[in-house]
């Protein structure tokens, strides 16, 4: 008996090695291999500029002696003209654009924007060119600084240039894939190194197709360190998709050429931290009001199981989904199509899907009133659908 738990010891231990060397390797290859991108300009628009004239009801050229106070200037683009161009605009002033006709954001004075022109020419799929207007009540002359820039490979960026103070190139939404990608791996891999029973009990997938419920001694325990770490990775998952949601919904480009890691932990730290912290307490609130409930219901012994199910089958999709996104993003490079419709779509029905499943699996185990359950599970997981973990990551949808 000794050999074989020496033998089966040993092949634990060198499984454990191969998996964290894994992640090593992953955070090696992404620091040293991921490619360094530089924004070059390929058209400006200094004779471009035209006014829209209503007795005309058509566009004429901007002239300057002519046309200098006029409110509004506007720019002909045909984006297919320039594939994987981006429209970038250093507002000098404070501007309200539209395109085609219809209004599409404030930008106020200083902001740099960049738009994928890819993405501008998917959604107005009818039009031959794109008509951007700039107005402004105190645009005199000709809206400043506007261009199309190309993001443009330049070699690999090495370990070293990782962790250099300025970060040269790429925009805000890739040092944003990179620095969560990264935090993630770590978080994981020092779950696993530390904490593999809870690890492989978390990210079991396969309970979704057995049906079993698992590690109870784990569920009694939700407020032991190693479940708090996993609900502390959790709401940091959840704060990046919404720190992620925010760039997209408003196309924050802010983190360009130039900037530094104080520029980007300035703006970024603070909302990921307060988002992280607000989901952590949430999370933990929540096994209390499955308690309640639960007393409610007359379901005895539910809320700990119900507890461990929901950040179990929460971690896993989460994380699962996040990845899947990072990967994406950087397989499409600058063409990435900022939509955020499919994601919203796919969290709605994974909740509507694990509501199904927590009822078949608590019914299979527990002796409860079918009712009892159904009304339970009703409240709770409705609510989530309504003001819960989906309003922390698209709060302007709710």
């Amino acid at each position: 008996m000794i050999p074989f738990l020496v033998k089966r010891s040993v092949k634990q231990l060198v499984c454990k090695q191969l998996f964290s060397r894994f992640f090593l390797f992953f955070l090696f290859a992404t620091l040293t291999f991921s490619s360094k991108a530089e924004w070059q300009t390929i058209h400006s628009f200094e004779k471009e500029w035209l006014v829209f004239q209503p007795s005309w009801k058509a566009f004429l050229p901007y002239i300057s002696t002519r046309h200098f106070n006029y409110k509004s200037k506007s720019l002909l683009i045909n984006p297919t003209d320039f594939p994987k161009g981006h429209l970038k605009i250093e507002a000098s002033k404070n501007y309200t654009l539209f395109i085609n006709g219809v209004f599409s954001r404030k930008i106020t004075q200083g902001a740099l924007l960049r738009m994928n022109l890819d993405s501008l020419g998917l959604k107005q799929p009818l039009a031959d060119r794109l008509v951007l207007t700039f107005y402004g009540d105190e645009l005199n002359g000709l809206p400043q600084k506007v261009f199309i820039e190309q993001n443009v490979e330049k070699g690999k960026m090495s370990l070293l240039n990782t962790f250099e103070m300025k970060i040269r190139e790429g925009s805000g939404i890739n040092n944003f894939f990179a620095l969560a990608m990264l935090s993630l791996l770590t978080l994981l891999g020092f779950l696993y190194s530390f904490f593999p029973k809870y690890f492989h009990s978390y990210f079991r997938y396969s309970d979704w197709l057995s049906l079993e419920i698992k590690d109870v001694v784990i569920a009694k325990m939700p407020f032991a360190f190693p479940n708090l770490f996993v609900i502390f990775i959790l709401s940091l998952v959840t704060a990046y998709l919404a720190y992620f949601n925010g760039l997209l919904h408003t196309l924050n480009q802010s983190f360009t050429i130039g900037s530094s890691l104080s520029v980007i932990f300035s703006e970024a730290f603070l909302f990921i931290g307060t988002k992280t912290i607000v989901a952590f307490v949430l999370f933990g609130l929540r096994f209390f009001m499955y308690q309640m409930f639960c007393s409610l219901f007359k379901l005895d012994n539910l809320a700990s199981i119900h507890f461990f199910k929901s950040i179990q089958t929460n971690i896993q999709f989460f994380t699962l989904l996040i990845f899947l996104i990072l990967i994406y993003s950087v397989y499409m490079g600058p063409t990435f199509v900022n939509n955020l419709n499919w994601i919203r779509t796919a969290v709605d029905m994974y909740f509507l899907f694990r509501a199904v499943y927590f009822f078949i699996i608590f019914k299979k185990h527990f002796k409860f009133n079918p009712l009892s359950l159904i009304a339970y599970l009703a409240i709770i997981e409705g609510q989530v659908l309504l003001f819960g973990i989906r309003e922390l990551i698209f709060p302007e949808f709710m």
